[in-house]
C-alpha cells in the first residue's frame, strides 16, 4: 500500500507541472484578445510579449525542478513532497 501512495503522489506531481506548462498556453491565447497592450513591447508586436510569458514559464518550470530535486537528494524525497505539495497552496492564497 505504501508503494501505491508514493506512486500516487509522483504523478500528482507530473500532473500538476504537466498541468501547469499546458494551461499557459491557453491564457495566452485568451488574453490576447482582451489585454492586447499588454503584450505589445518596444517593437510593438504582441506575439513578443506572448512568447517572452510562455518562456518564462518553462524556464522557471525547470529551475523549480532542479531546486526541488537537489532539495529532495538532501533531505530525502518524504519530506520534500508534503512541502512541495502545499507550495502552490500558498501560492494562490490557499483558496
Amino acid at each position: 500500500m505504501n508503494h501505491l501512495k508514493v506512486w500516487f503522489i509522483s504523478g500528482m506531481g507530473f500532473f500538476t507541472d504537466a498541468y501547469d506548462l499546458f494551461i499557459t498556453g491557453v491564457v495566452l491565447i485568451l488574453m490576447e484578445g482582451n489585454y492586447q497592450t499588454i503584450f505589445h513591447v518596444a517593437s510593438g508586436n504582441a506575439y513578443i510579449g506572448a512568447g517572452l510569458l510562455g518562456l518564462s514559464a518553462i524556464i522557471v518550470a525547470v529551475f523549480g525542478q532542479l531546486i526541488w530535486g537537489v532539495l529532495a537528494d538532501r533531505l530525502g524525497r518524504k519530506a520534500i513532497y508534503g512541502i512541495e505539495a502545499e507550495n502552490p497552496r500558498s501560492a494562490t492564497g490557499g483558496e
